[in-house]
């Protein structure tokens, strides 16, 4: 599984817990997030990744941002979102 927000895109999210071997190797970890909704039988290496519950601070107020840029620039439009073209 993967993620990518709107306003990053040039940054790809992978749930690494899902990746077993990757070649060519895959970029350095540099977080790990939601770390409430572990599972207690799932045991993170001591990798040096920063640990963060929930996004960080800094990636929520990012979020908040982009939605209050979004709904200025949609007032009175009907926006549409084709799937495919999201995940290009």
């Amino acid at each position: 599984m993967f993620m990518r927000y709107f306003f990053e895109e040039d940054r790809t999210a992978v749930t690494l817990g899902t990746v077993v071997e990757a070649e060519p190797a895959l970029p350095p970890l540099s977080a790990h997030i939601f770390l409430k909704d572990k599972a207690s039988y799932l045991v993170l290496a001591d990798d040096g990744a920063r640990r963060n519950d929930e996004f960080s601070e800094e990636f929520s107020e990012r979020i908040k941002q982009w939605r209050i840029r979004q709904q200025k620039e949609g007032e009175g439009k009907t926006v549409r979102m084709n799937l495919q073209e999201a995940f290009r």
